[in-house]
């Protein structure tokens, strides 16, 4: 599962909830992704729940910048559809335009 924060905040115990419905449903074998806008830490689930970039976590926290600038450059190199490289090249542009600042502020 996928919880995209690009602006908005968490409500409460959202993560936790989430995580328990996929836990349930999944039989344990899941992953939610907080995609965070803000460079932000998750608040709505326990933070010994979460890890960053860990493959082995079940809460995984991503930021836009960098992680989903990295995934789409990688996309973009792996993809062959000349359509679809324009769009992720776009793509790529409008999260660096929207959220940059996180990667350029930690600089």
């Amino acid at each position: 599962g996928i919880e995209n924060k690009p602006w908005a905040i968490e409500q409460p115990k959202q993560l936790e909830r989430y995580a328990k419905l996929l836990k349930e449903q999944c039989r344990g074998g899941y992953c939610l992704v907080f995609l965070d806008g803000r460079g932000l830490n998750p608040t709505s689930i326990a933070p010994e729940k979460t890890r960053e970039k860990d493959a082995h976590a079940n809460v995984l926290t991503l930021r836009y910048a960098p992680d989903l600038r990295n995934w789409i450059a990688t996309c973009f190199r792996e993809c062959q559809s000349e359509k679809l490289r324009w769009f992720l090249r776009d793509f790529n542009a409008y999260v660096d335009r929207k959220f940059g600042f996180l990667e350029r502020s930690s600089r």
